[in-house]
């Protein structure tokens, strides 16, 4: 990456990270379950789990956990964040939404991305009496959470696009589109790839 200068190889960043497989953590260990910091139980099982079938069993059992801080603004502030991450990345929580929300709501005491996952359930239903439910329901979530990211990376989403994201029916491409979305550089650099 850079090139290197005769006398100047003291002066070159290293490079150098840490990197911690959390996969190989015990759910039990004690570094999971400090007491002096439940928020952090949170994270690193959120962290651990989201690309696991059991994601929305493991997730449902920690935020319960949380229940007795719920009142603390800084750990509603956590689970918030918790359920639009796990809303927006886990692969195998479309199955488990509505269960996992009533967790949240439930935990929090108050109403945590309701409007983004209903919006989700009735385009997938809508579609789902020509397609079949299930393929449905997948493609109006992808479709939101497509939405979704671009509101929260770019505020404000033209009309255009938003139509276009609608018309599409094709899972296949709609996927491929989440990860631009999350990746583009500019709306334009989306738009572009909607062509």
């Amino acid at each position: 990456m850079f090139f290197p200068l005769p006398g100047l190889e003291g002066h070159l960043p290293k490079l150098q990270a840490i990197l911690v497989d959390l996969s190989t953590i015990d759910d039990d260990d004690p570094l999971m379950n400090d007491p002096e910091v439940p928020e952090l139980r949170v994270i690193l099982m959120t962290l651990k789990v989201i690309f696991r079938k059991d994601v929305a069993m493991k997730v449902k059992e920690v935020i319960e956990a949380l229940k007795p801080y719920s009142d603390d603004p800084d750990m509603r502030r956590v689970i918030r964040r918790t359920w639009v991450y796990l809303a927006n990345n886990a692969k195998y929580l479309k199955r488990s939404l509505m269960t996992l929300q009533s967790t949240f709501e439930e935990v929090i005491g108050e109403r945590v991305m309701s409007t983004l996952v209903e919006m989700w359930l009735a385009e997938g239903e809508a579609k789902g009496v020509a397609k079949g439910k299930a393929e449905g329901v997948a493609e109006g979530i992808t479709k939101g959470e497509i939405r979704a990211t671009l509101k929260q990376r770019f505020k404000e989403v033209p009309q255009e696009i938003k139509d276009a994201i609608q018309s599409m029916t094709d899972l296949v491409a709609l996927e491929s589109l989440l990860v631009h979305a999350e990746n583009c550089q500019s709306l334009s650099d989306f738009a572009e790839a909607l062509k």
